[in-house]
């Protein structure tokens, strides 16, 4: 078998921290070298490249180098705590890729220990280039356009304090300088193995929902401008939202019908005539109808409505443009 050097070790060591979590990088490099060397001779490898490939795609062989790697080792490392201690951060490990949202433990030293795809998707930093930096040097948070002293939360996070990264306009700034918008959380975690509890940092990019109530404040603002009366409807009849023309066309304030139900303007939305409307609305996407509203003096006017189904942030939502057509009525009937 060929003398393995650095290099190898290092890249096979690193292979194994980021799929299984087990952290051999701070042994002592002959031991490990000499382990590896005769875990090869043992199980047949020709090449560390080949024994490398073989313990990614199977669980029971990386457990019986572990184990190999272990025996001669101090009392210390023989100790069951520390087979416990490899368990554990495996099962982190596993854990944090599970998770959706960019996730980073980071030691009382605010040293990142562990980060998982979601966050090496989000700022450009792999496990293996992020591994013991500090948190600051990887993390780079502003707020607004003022830096975000992150370990210094940490530190707080660390000794049991209430840390968060801000909620108002808080931004990572990834490895190639682009600003994602962000929100994130911190929370005391123990770090297997270790003396003291760190800190798992949870990030989650909300650019496209930034985006979103961006272009949906400028469509209302449009809306608005426009005079075209409009209202937002839950599919139980509540009010959720009308503008300034609809106000003004029934007679009402805003705050007299935001919460209020549709029947307030519509009383033939009984709850049987409700759904039915929902389910239509549903299939079709788009209702258009002409019917009567009541004013707040109980005067009936004839409208139309265009009615859309949406859906947004993971509420149902009818929202209706409603044109006056009494005058119209009143012409026809006449002639």
């Amino acid at each position: 078998v060929n003398i393995v050097d650095d290099t190898q070790v290092d890249l096979f060591l690193e292979a194994m921290y980021d799929r299984y979590g087990h952290d051999f990088r701070q042994y002592a490099r002959a031991h490990v070298k000499r382990r590896i060397a005769a875990h090869m001779r043992q199980a047949g490898y020709a090449t560390i490249s080949h024994m490398q490939l073989a313990l990614l795609h199977d669980r029971e062989r990386v457990e019986a180098w572990v184990r190999d790697l272990s025996i001669t080792v101090t009392e210390m490392f023989r100790d069951p705590e520390f087979h416990r201690a490899v368990r554990e951060r495996e099962f982190l490990s596993g854990a944090l890729q599970s998770i959706t949202e960019a996730a980073i433990v980071v030691d009382s030293q605010r040293r990142i220990r562990h980060i998982n795809a979601a966050a090496f998707a989000l700022s450009g930093w792999a496990a293996e280039e992020a591994s013991l930096r500090p948190v600051g040097a990887v993390l780079r948070i502003v707020v607004g356009d003022s830096p975000f002293d992150l370990e210094a939360a940490v530190d707080k996070a660390v000794q049991g304090q209430p840390a968060a990264v801000p909620a108002a306009d808080a931004a990572l700034i990834d490895r190639e300088g682009t600003r994602h918008p962000v929100e994130g959380s911190l929370a005391t975690i123990t770090i297997p193995g270790e003396s003291q509890n760190g800190v798992v940092i949870t990030l989650r990019d909300i650019s496209e929902w930034t985006a979103f109530q961006d272009d949906l404040a400028l469509a209302h603002a449009a809306i608005e401008k426009s005079g075209t009366p409009f209202y937002k409807v839950s599919p139980y009849g509540q009010i959720l939202d009308i503008n300034d023309s609809a106000c003004r066309l029934f007679g009402y304030r805003r705050e007299e019908l935001v919460g209020n139900h549709i029947s307030t303007l519509d009383p033939d939305k009984t709850p049987r005539v409700l759904d039915e409307y929902w389910d239509t609305l549903r299939a079709g996407g788009t209702l258009i109808s002409e019917t009567q509203l009541l004013q707040r003096d109980g005067t009936p006017i004839d409208v139309e409505t265009t009615s859309n189904y949406l859906v947004f942030n993971g509420r149902e939502m009818d929202f209706s443009f409603i044109k006056d057509v009494t005058q119209l009525k009143e012409r026809a009937r006449k002639n």
